[in-house]
C-alpha cells in the first residue's frame, strides 16, 4: 500500500492513540497501529474517536458538537467504538450519563481489539 493510499483521518488517530511516540513515529500502512484501526473503523468513527482526544472522560454532547453531528448518530458511532474496543464506557455517577473514554494503543487499544473473538473473526488480519 502506497503512502497516498493511507486514509488521512486513520493517521491521524494513529497519532493520537500512539501517545507520545504517535507524535515521533512515522505512521505508515506497517504502522501496527494503523492496519489495525484502518480496516475496522470508519472515516465517521475516526472523527469521533479523534474528538475524545486521549484519556479524556467524553459525553456524547461534547463528541457531538465537537464533530456536528447529530447525538443520535454519535451515540451510535461512540458505542460502536466500545464495541471495538478503542473506547471504554462507564456512567457518571452524578449525572448519569455514559462517559467514553481512549486510551493509548498499546497497551489498551490492541489488548482490547484482539480480546474481541467476533471482530478478530470477522477481521482476522488484525
Amino acid at each position: 500500500m502506497g503512502k497516498s493510499e493511507l486514509r488521512p483521518k486513520i493517521v491521524k488517530l494513529c497519532r493520537v492513540v500512539g501517545g507520545l511516540t504517535g507524535v515521533i513515529n512515522k505512521i505508515d500502512a506497517d504502522a501496527p497501529e494503523y492496519y489495525s484501526l484502518a480496516s475496522i473503523l470508519t472515516d465517521d468513527e475516526a472523527d469521533v474517536a479523534i474528538a475524545a482526544g486521549l484519556r479524556k472522560e467524553r459525553t456524547v454532547d461534547y463528541l457531538a458538537e465537537k464533530t456536528g453531528k447529530s447525538k443520535e448518530e454519535t451515540k451510535k458511532l461512540a458505542d460502536h467504538l466500545a464495541w471495538i474496543g478503542v473506547f471504554r464506557i462507564t456512567t457518571d455517577k452524578t449525572t448519569g450519563q455514559d462517559v467514553y473514554y481512549m486510551q493509548i494503543f498499546a497497551p489498551g487499544i490492541m489488548e482490547m481489539l484482539v480480546n474481541n473473538k467476533e471482530l478478530l473473526a470477522e477481521h482476522p488480519e488484525e
